[in-house]
């Protein structure tokens, strides 16, 4: 817009582009002044104040002011040269009266007279207009020395009436000048020509008399024509706009019911803003409205059209919002869910599978791009779990000959197991073998205790041989410990639930101690005081052991969550 601009100034005059430049200068001003406005509410959105929000520095901007003060410095400069050329105009034309007057005072044979009458009325007509204020003056002094010309030489009539025929064939000519402008479809051009053509039907001089009157009227009568058909158009033209704007209120009306409606669900809003969408279009298709109120209708229109959207984003971004927090909740049942698929303790997994899937239900939607797919997943471990159930409980004691064969073939490996040069490779050898033994399902109960037995002592002749100490095998313990609560679908509130346990028995145990190093103070006076203080001081040892058993467990816990 700013480079059409910028070549309509620099090749046209400033007259011919006048109403573009306006329009354009109006239509960029109001762009920027919503832009400031949309800047403005983001900034007040954002927690800023309205006092401290500094417009940006708009290049478009400077750039259109640059290009209206050219426009305007051009046009000035032209206006100043018409002036000026109009007091040069009025400067020449004073010079011909003085020239008329000395003509008239003049002796000079007749013909001298007339040949200088003829030059210096050449000049005069050729000569431009002159100032306002003084065409009257000066068109009524050039008549009337015209007249005493004509008195003077005697010719006045038969001069005059070459004069007024002269003049009659060029207001013939205006008048048909005119004519041709109602066919010219442009009002505005129409209008602008033919004030041109009355400002040259002044500067003609006067008709005969007997053609005057006949001549004014066909002049008068089409100017009327265009003047009517110009009044008319103008008419029609504010009824148009009147009709607009009462268009324009209906749809804002219909605007400001949609967006004050109570929305629930994402059709709902999808649905209003189709709605919207064909309320846009007719707006669209609606002409202007009157100058006065066109800003103000719009703004209306805009600003409730604004609302809904922006209720219509809030809306949206909060059920983004929960979906994502549902589809966490969904995807957090899945992964619990697909590990009681693979567990044994069928009791309490099927106990643990039918809280999650009423949990399932309790929990709002997703989008539907994830809904499916989450629902498959959760689905494929709930079915995974029932068939690996209803497949063992058909096949129990098949399942658990075969578990307790497992057992024994692993004791055997445990028994054969040869140690390797590494104390530390060897150990974790015999940690494997316990999280082995771990993994293997159920055994017929009455076998239960005697296997576990044997296993037991398998393990503990390799652990002796390694000189494994009871701290060791019991942090070894505890981590297995830790194994089988990592397996189980809660697993980070069973590592809280731990933690929190052992950090009452660590307080309970601090207090034990305060408490029996304040009774050892009491048995100095005592008759057995060195007995008890030794019994006290054996609890005190103890305990203080017992604490750095739990710090090691606090920390593995830590470590693995």
């Amino acid at each position: 817009i700013l480079e059409s601009l910028e070549n309509l100034i620099n090749e046209h005059s400033p007259q011919q582009i006048k109403e573009y430049v306006s329009e354009i200068r109006n239509l960029l001003n109001k762009r920027f002044k919503e832009r400031e406005k949309d800047l403005l509410k983001k900034f007040m959105e954002e927690g800023g104040e309205k006092d401290d929000f500094k417009p940006e520095e708009n290049e478009y901007r400077k750039k259109l002011s640059e290009l209206v003060k050219k426009y305007s410095d051009k046009r000035k400069e032209i206006i100043q040269r018409n002036e000026k050329q109009k007091e040069d105009n009025l400067k020449i034309k004073q010079e011909l009266l003085e020239q008329l007057k000395e003509l008239i005072e003049s002796s000079e044979p007749l013909k001298d007279i007339h040949d200088k009458y003829t030059i210096i009325k050449e000049r005069w007509d050729s000569t431009g207009q002159v100032p306002q204020r003084d065409v009257n003056n000066v068109w009524n002094n050039y008549h009337f020395y015209v007249e005493k010309f004509f008195e003077k030489v005697n010719m006045y009539r038969e001069l005059k009436d070459l004069d007024l025929k002269r003049n009659l064939e060029l207001k013939n000519e205006l008048c048909e000048q005119a004519e041709d402008l109602l066919m010219e479809k442009s009002i505005t051009k129409s209008f602008k020509l033919l004030q041109d053509y009355h400002e040259k039907w002044r500067e003609i001089g006067p008709v005969p008399r007997d053609k005057k009157d006949e001549v004014w009227e066909r002049f008068k009568s089409i100017s009327d024509q265009i003047n009517d058909r110009r009044r008319e158009y103008y008419e029609q033209m504010h009824a148009q706009f009147e009709e607009n704007y009462q268009a324009k209120l209906v749809l804002c009306t219909n605007v400001e019911e949609i967006s004050a409606q109570e929305h629930n669900n994402i059709k709902e809003w999808n649905e209003s803003s189709k709605k919207l969408e064909e309320i846009l279009k007719s707006w669209k298709s609606i002409g202007r409205a009157p100058r006065e109120v066109n800003e103000q209708v719009w703004e209306r229109f805009k600003g409730q059209m604004d609302i809904f959207f922006a209720n219509k984003k809030a809306y949206l971004q909060k059920l983004k919002e929960e979906q994502l927090e549902n589809y966490n909740k969904k995807l957090n049942i899945c992964i619990q869910a697909e590990a009681i698929a693979n567990r044994d303790d069928w009791r309490k997994a099927t106990s643990d599978i039918l809280n999650l899937q009423k949990e399932w239900k309790e929990i709002g939607t997703v989008s539907r791009r994830q809904s499916e797919a989450i629902w498959k997943r959760f689905r494929a471990a709930c079915d995974l779990f029932f068939e690996r159930k209803s497949h063992y409980f058909a096949n129990i004691k098949t399942i658990e000959k075969e578990n307790l064969d497992k057992k024994k073939e692993l004791i055997q490996q445990v028994i054969d197991f040869e140690y390797s040069e590494s104390r530390n490779d060897d150990f974790e050898k015999l940690k494997d073998f316990q999280r082995q033994w771990n993994e293997i399902g159920h055994v017929p109960y009455n076998e239960k205790e005697k296997i576990y037995q044997e296993f037991r002592k398998a393990l503990n002749v390799h652990y002796d041989k390694l000189k494994i100490s009871a701290q060791e095998l019991r942090k070894t313990n505890y981590q297995s410990k830790i194994d089988n609560i990592l397996d189980s679908p809660d697993a980070n509130k069973a590592i809280d639930r731990e933690k929190r346990f052992l950090t009452n028995k660590a307080n309970k145990i601090k207090e034990d101690i305060k408490l029996w190093e304040n009774n050892i103070g009491f048995f100095v006076k005592s008759a057995n005081a060195e007995l008890l203080t030794a019994e006290f001081k054996k609890k005190i040892d103890n305990a203080h052991k017992e604490l750095e058993e739990i710090d090691v467990k606090l920390k593995l816990l830590t470590q693995n969550k």
